[in-house]
């Protein structure tokens, strides 16, 4: 038993179970005690022995306000009459001259006033929410202390509500037995917050003593108060007042223990912030004057909606500073008991107050919650979880200003200048190299590794101080990383591409180019004119590659068939091109495949030229599909075995990786009367 209420959601199911049952019971307790509606002061009421009228002291909604004892005395005892008088089924009231018989209505027709509803739903916020707290973080004795202030709110709004909304009067018994109550749990709430600021953020010096001096002191003054030994003037709205004041003395020595640590400030700075304003919202608008013998200048009622700010600021805390080192993951929790919870509500009711069947009322409920809860739930939970960032767009741009940045020092300044707008560190370390993201320090750190020959750094502190990271921090801090490393690894393949494009147009310039025009010096003036065009032709072609334009499949080749027919012409040797399989082509091919295939031509005739010793060379070219098919064919003395092997002939052993780096096949082989060289090139 004791392993199962360790569990989250059955300690949090006792608490939604207790906080129903309470304002189950207060309803029904409001609802039995009224059915006469309002009364205003002068009316008179006929009782067995006369007529009693009706006094402004009569219509107090709060006994704590009476500073006086007799009055007080005399309060009660007219409530007593006034709920005896009341018990009768019909009543006889005099209002401004008229006689009236008045008959009490039906309790299913009883509609209880916004302000009752308006308690209730302070009582019960503040205990679902320190309930949450609690659930989470059972052994923790800050949200110990929190859940037990949740726990006093709901007892000091619940009964409250009943007896400030009355018609007229309670039976007295019943009218101190909720005053009590009221009590009770208004100075149990300042006991709850005084020993939470005693040991939260950070232990106060000797607060053990100081815990059990004030529970003592307290305890003491509320008891006698209960038992009716102390003035009415010493009440509960004296004891609350003193217990503010020590709320705000135990914040100044929180403010002073937390120097120097920048998370347990920021935890102390909201959750002080939204006790002063709830708490203290109450007490000087309430309580103070009441003590000085004033008016309250908010009706009491009205006036616990401060304590909702307490609350509801712890909530909004959570996810900004894990206020009680609670993670903004327990919202997932929080919403997905409630919606358990509310089906389970919504279902009883449906059986219980309208009388539909249970499949029926299953079903609407299941409906209800999937329409209406689920959608509310993941917008409260997209919004209480949000975390400022910069749009998109500016990341991007952000993360590519680190990547292309021309220098190490101007990566790196951009790289700090990024993680500064998205996370705001206090600190910003170098450190070695933790090979991921880390948060450490229990939140306050997040260690990020090298990117991009940044070194790597450690954060502190986030939001100027005032969060800690979270696992959203450390999610964004990864995707950053990959991000940049990402960018660079392109960037590095761009430069390489560029780099390789300087390098081989370089070498098409020296080895085209520069070799025909190097011919040209020692050639004849015949022949000087051919060398020229052919080198115009080479730098014609580079330009091209430069430009990225396409050429047509049948200009490149009708270029190298015009400069092979004349260089074999002056050597003598006969070549038979027909341009049928290709010349209706349209295929553009670009500049790598219209070099390759041009070199490898030329280098193919020049081969036969030089060794083979041939009178005749056969070039048969066909376009099939996508796929260029060349075959150059010599009735030479063919290729020597090494040369096939590819252990010798520089020049074949360049087509053949030009082939493959075109990701083509390439044949080279000797027939019965010289040899083939046959090569496939994809065209796209």
């Amino acid at each position: 038993m004791e392993r199962f209420w360790t569990i989250p959601a059955i300690r949090f199911s006792a608490v939604l179970a207790i906080g129903s049952l309470l304002v189950g019971l207060a309803i029904q307790l409001a609802v039995q005690q009224r059915g006469w509606g309002d009364f205003a002061v002068g009316d008179r009421l006929q009782l067995s022995h006369g007529w009693l009228e009706i006094e402004e002291l009569d219509l107090t909604p709060e006994p704590g306000g009476i500073i006086s004892d007799e009055a007080l005395s005399r309060f009660y005892s007219r409530q007593q009459q006034l709920a005896e008088w009341l018990s009768a089924p019909t009543l006889i009231v005099e209002r401004q001259g008229n006689t009236v018989m008045l008959q009490k209505q039906d309790n299913a027709n009883i509609k209880l006033p916004t302000l009752f509803w308006v308690q209730l739903l302070v009582g019960l916020g503040a205990l679902i929410i320190s309930g949450w707290v609690w659930s989470l973080r059972a052994g923790d004795k800050a949200a110990g202390w929190f859940g037990l202030s949740g726990v006093a709110t709901l007892l000091f709004t619940v009964s409250a509500a009943i007896y400030t909304t009355r018609e007229l009067a309670l039976p007295e018994a019943l009218f101190r037995w909720l005053v009590g109550a009221n009590v009770f749990g208004a100075s149990l709430f300042g006991i709850a917050m005084i020993a939470l600021f005693l040991c939260y953020p950070l232990p106060l010096r000797r607060w053990r003593g100081l815990l059990i001096a004030q529970v003592m002191l307290f305890g003491l003054w509320t008891g006698l108060s209960l038992a009716g030994q102390l003035p009415a003037w010493a009440g509960v709205n004296l004891i609350t007042l003193v217990e503010m004041l020590v709320i705000v003395a135990a914040l100044i020595a929180q403010f002073v223990v937390t120097k120097g640590n920048p998370a347990a400030r920021a935890s102390l700075s909201w959750l002080g912030l939204a006790v002063l304003a709830g708490a203290g919202g109450f007490i000087a608008l309430n309580a103070l004057p009441l003590v000085l013998g004033s008016t309250a200048t908010v009706e009491q009622g009205v006036a616990f909606v401060f304590f909702l700010v307490i609350y509801l600021g712890l909530a909004a805390g959570i996810t900004r500073y894990r206020l009680f080192e609670v993670g903004s993951w327990a919202f997932t929790f929080l919403f997905y008991s409630l919606g358990a919870f509310l089906l389970v509500l919504l279902d009883a009711a449906l059986i219980f107050l309208v009388g539909l069947d249970r499949l029926p009322a299953l079903g609407l409920s299941f409906f209800a919650i999937g329409l209406l809860y689920l959608p509310m739930r993941d917008f409260l939970q997209r919004f209480l979880r949000r975390v400022p960032q910069i749009k998109t767009h500016e990341l991007l741009d952000a993360v590519m200003q680190v990547a292309l940045a021309p220098s190490s020092h101007e990566r790196e300044r951009n790289w700090q200048v990024l993680i500064q707008q998205l996370f705001d560190p206090l600190d910003l370390l170098r450190i070695e190299d933790p090979s991921r993201v880390v948060i450490g320090e229990d939140g306050i750190a997040l260690s990020i590794p090298q990117v991009a020959g940044v070194p790597a750094m450690q954060l502190k502190y986030p939001q100027s101080g005032k969060a800690l990271f979270s696992r959203e921090s450390k999610h964004l801090a990864q995707q950053l990383v990959v991000l940049v490393e990402r960018a660079v690894v392109n960037r590095d393949a761009y430069e390489k591409g560029v780099a390789e494009e300087r390098v081989r147009i370089a070498r098409d310039l020296h080895d085209d180019v520069g070799a025909r025009l190097l011919n040209g010096l020692h050639a004849d003036e015949k022949s000087l004119r051919a060398i020229i065009q052919e080198a115009m032709a080479d730098i014609r072609s580079i330009v091209r590659g430069i430009t990225g334009e396409a050429v047509l499949l049948a200009d490149c080749l009708a270029d190298v068939r015009a400069e092979s027919m004349n260089r074999a012409d002056t050597a003598g040797l006969i070549i038979e091109w027909p341009i049928q399989g290709y010349e209706n082509s349209g295929h553009r091919i670009d500049y790598r495949i219209h070099k390759a295939l041009g070199s490898m031509l030329r280098e193919l005739l020049s081969n036969t030229l030089r060794h083979a010793s041939a009178r005749k060379w056969v070039v048969e070219i066909h376009v099939n599909g996508d796929a260029l098919e060349v075959s150059a064919t010599d009735d030479g003395k063919g290729f020597p075995e090494n040369v096939l092997k590819g252990e010798s002939g520089f020049g074949l052993n360049g087509i053949r990786e030009r082939v493959r780096g075109l990701n083509g096949e390439c044949s080279i082989k000797n027939t019965e009367n010289g040899a083939n060289v046959t090569f496939c090139l994809p065209l796209k």
